[in-house]
């Protein structure tokens, strides 16, 4: 079993179901030091927005972030392009399309602006908390509008890829591997104070060191911090743990090293595991540390971790 222990020093902490979490203000000071002020929601056809919306919510709050809600949907003209034009049936089929994808976003910006109103948040010019939350719309390829767009923020949150939504895999590449911006994946139901206890998967790797870095806004705000090592991860070792602790607490930050012991089991379930036994609340990690083609073939944590968690992931590449 893990051995987990440590708290993060200097949050203030109010106390939230029986444990302890930074309070918002002080999640706010902390959180502005290395500054996460533009958050990032792609909404996606067909694909509900709401925990998505409310993860980027719950981050928002603590940090005085704006939400900035994306929707996207095809061009008809390039969905059209390679469609002979007399299986058209003289342009009703393409007609028809862009009619329901004109409905679907009118409806998906009054579903957007409904929540909005019920968490009382101004619509772009922060309130008195500093929070926000903004809607706009694009037609195109999703690779080329979510890349652009997620170059400018700070934090892209998304949904599990995986089924009944096809696309939602789509956008988790594009979000990973063309924005260089990390990528909150949020569960169904949404998680509950996200920043009462942080797990770092630490390998040493470059994927692993950019999520560090980009996850340090959360980890100013966190209750508590650990740091998982895998015995059997190339590159991983109790003294590879000790080296980002230090890093940490450059940055003013208490970390615990956690190391599974059993070289035998499987690097993704053993993180989860030790997660669920500490109780954790987000995982922060590298994505595809040896290659995206490798782990689709021969799995590994990542793919592990897709498939798996139940609780909210922050990765990047």
């Amino acid at each position: 079993m893990a051995d987990v222990t440590g708290m993060a020093a200097g949050p203030a902490l109010d106390r939230h179901q029986g444990g302890l979490v930074p309070s918002l203000e002080c999640c706010r000071e902390r959180g502005r030091a290395m500054s996460l002020r533009r958050i990032l929601v792609p909404v996606l056809p067909d694909v509900p927005p709401s925990p998505q919306l409310d993860a980027a919510l719950q981050l928002a709050r603590a940090l005085g972030a704006h939400i900035a809600a994306l929707h996207i949907r095809p061009d008809p003209e390039a969905l059209f392009a390679t469609i002979p034009e007399a299986l058209l049936t003289a342009g009703a089929e393409r007609a028809r399309y862009e009619a329901e994808a004109s409905a679907e976003a009118t409806q998906a910006e009054a579903g957007f602006a409904a929540w909005r109103a019920r968490q009382g948040l101004a619509a772009e010019a922060p309130g008195a908390d500093g929070v926000s939350a903004g809607w706009s719309s694009r037609v195109g390829p999703l690779q080329t509008v979510l890349a652009r767009a997620g170059r400018l923020a700070d934090l892209i949150v998304l949904g599990f890829p995986g089924m009944p939504h096809l696309v939602t895999g789509h956008a988790f590449d594009v979000a990973l591997l063309e924005t260089g911006r990390p990528v909150l994946l949020a569960p169904v139901p949404p998680a509950d104070a996200m920043l009462r206890h942080v797990m770092i998967a630490w390998n040493g790797s470059l994927e692993a060191a950019r999520a560090v870095a980009g996850a340090l806004p959360l980890l100013r705000g966190a209750g508590r911090i650990s740091v998982f090592t895998a015995a059997q991860e190339e590159g991983a070792s109790p003294a590879c743990a000790g080296e980002l602790v230090a890093y940490l607490a450059g940055h003013g930050l208490v970390a615990a090293p956690v190391t599974t012991q059993d070289a035998d089991a499987q690097a993704g379930p053993a993180l989860l595991r030790a997660a669920v036994e500490a109780g954790v609340s987000l995982l922060v990690m590298g994505a595809y540390t040896h290659g995206r083609i490798r782990h689709l073939l021969r799995g590994g944590m990542t793919t592990d971790v897709l498939k798996q968690a139940a609780l909210p992931v922050v990765m990047a590449h």
